[in-house]
Formats: structure tokens, C-alpha cells, sequence
């Protein structure tokens, strides 16, 4: 893979970044649209609604993947520009893998749910390449 086009980042990593973002903000739309199929897939059970601190709670985690799907757009637009965001995107995914897959453990989320938490593993892996690949370009 090209790391340099033109004197910057290949265009392949703004793709990347673009199809983070839209994992990200495509999932948690489709999630805050359909809270009974997200109580389900993530807890097994759609009493989860009616616990107004678990509905709150979810809907914020939701609200925050949302966001950094964001920042990912950002970063897609400018990715040797936005290195910070790529960053805090490496932190959030691999807490919610790991988070996750603790709860799993625990019964408190569905092995659906830690399952899903794979897409997270797989770009941080992408971003932290991307930030060892293009280091000297931000130099």
C-alpha cells in the first residue's frame, strides 16, 4: 500500500477513516431507531427499557458513537491534520471491546453484542497502523 500520494496520506486511509465513520454513525442511528431490537441484541431482553437509568445510559453511549463517527469523518476529510482524534478513536474502541467483553462475561450484554464490539477491535488495530505508517508525515 502507497502510504504517500501526492505529498500526502494515501487516499486509502481517508477511506478507511470514511467507513469508520459510517460503522459508527449508521449503527447507532439504526440502534436509538429501533430500541426494542437494540434492548435485544445488547441485553437479551427488552425489559432493559424499562429501566429509565438503562434507557438514559444507552441512549447517551449511543449519542457518543454517534460523535466520534464524527470525528472520524473529520479525520477521513484530513487525516494528517486530525492525528488527536485518531487518538481518542483508538482509547473509545479498545475500552468498548474490552468493556464489553467483560460484560459479556459478567451476563450483563449478550455475546451478539460483544461480537459486534469486533468492528471496534479491528480499526483500532487499522488506526494505529495508520498513525505507526504515517508518523513521519506529521513530523
Amino acid at each position: 500500500m502507497n502510504e504517500v500520494q501526492s505529498g500526502g496520506i494515501s487516499k486509502w486511509w481517508s477511506i478507511m477513516f470514511f467507513i469508520a465513520a459510517a460503522f459508527n454513525i449508521l449503527a447507532a442511528v439504526w440502534s436509538l431507531l429501533t430500541p426494542e431490537n437494540t434492548a435485544l441484541l445488547m441485553y437479551g431482553s427488552k425489559t432493559a427499557l424499562n429501566n429509565p437509568a438503562a434507557s438514559i445510559n444507552t441512549t447517551a453511549f449511543l449519542v457518543f458513537v454517534i460523535i466520534f463517527g464524527i470525528g472520524y469523518a473529520i479525520v477521513g476529510k484530513d487525516p494528517s491534520k486530525n492525528r488527536g482524534i485518531v487518538w481518542l478513536g483508538i482509547m473509545g474502541k479498545l475500552y468498548v471491546f474490552t468493556a464489553w467483553g467483560f460484560y459479556c462475561k459478567a451476563g450483563l450484554v449478550t455475546s451478539t453484542a460483544f461480537i459486534g464490539t469486533s468492528g471496534d477491535l479491528i480499526f483500532s488495530i487499522l488506526f494505529i497502523i495508520f498513525l505507526y505508517k504515517t508518523r513521519e508525515q506529521t513530523i
